[in-house]
């Protein structure tokens, strides 16, 4: 993968229903649109089961982030379930999401490559292959003391590290850690025509922010159940409140 897209989606299942998650029957049905088609991802609301009265669990709900994805994917919430401790659970128990590993193709072409720009996130772990599909090529990653020079139609290529000298190795892989952030040219270091000082592509590094974003979506979603919760509870004392 060459360009990752980081799209995280949380869905929260507001259930206003007597049901314990810890000793909770099931409720199954489907979500689909007037035409009958399936819904994949949809928030269902329900406001009470007739004649069932459950206390809500002790247990805290926890959403998890493993992969850049969070677990569980659908979340029920019970009224009246310490959400607040579901939150702070995410925010001591982990100081930060998994970094993800990326195994990346670059193609290297006169006067060009293929991806020309890579988008990661801090952390990541990138396992690069180079190939050249014409002449001999190099690939000098600015920032990360990589340098090497790709043989056409070759799998092994030649590998070092400039801050050690001329130690070239044979390899079919590099592993390189994405621990610095910001944008990064990787640009042909062997000669290869006369374009060759125009033949680079960019390497960008973003700061590993989907986590603190998953936070606030969270605390977003439970201030927005204790406010339904709220319009639900002051809509019940009105119906029950004796005439005028």
């Amino acid at each position: 993968m060459s360009y990752i897209n980081r799209s995280l989606v949380i869905l929260l299942a507001v259930l206003f229903v007597n049901v314990s998650l810890t000793f909770s029957g099931e409720i199954k049905g489907k979500v689909t649109t007037k035409s009958g088609k399936p819904i994949k991802d949809a928030v269902v609301y329900i406001e009470k089961i007739a004649g069932k009265t459950f206390a809500p669990s002790e247990v805290n709900p926890v959403v998890d982030q493993k992969n850049l994805t969070f677990v569980p994917h659908v979340l029920p919430v019970l009224v009246g379930t310490t959400g607040l401790g579901s939150v702070l659970g995410i925010l001591i128990g982990h100081s930060s999401p998994e970094a993800t590993s990326h195994n990346i193709l670059i193609k290297a072409r006169q006067y060009a490559y293929d991806p020309p720009k890579i988008e990661v996130n801090k952390g990541d772990t990138l396992n690069i292959r180079l190939v050249s599909l014409d002449v001999v090529h190099g690939f000098y990653l600015e920032g990360y003391d990589v340098d090497a020079t790709i043989y056409a139609q070759q799998k092994p290529f030649k590998f070092r590290r400039p801050s050690q000298g001329y130690n070239w190795q044979e390899v079919e892989q590099i592993t390189v850690i994405a621990n610095r952030k910001g944008k990064f040219r990787y640009r042909c270091s062997h000669t290869c025509g006369t374009m060759h000082p125009f033949m680079q592509g960019e390497l960008i590094v973003h700061p590993n922010s989907t986590y603190h974003a998953g936070i606030g979506g969270v605390i977003g979603l439970f201030i927005g159940t204790i406010w339904l919760f709220q319009m639900n509870l002051r809509k019940s004392e009105t119906e029950d409140s004796p005439g005028e």
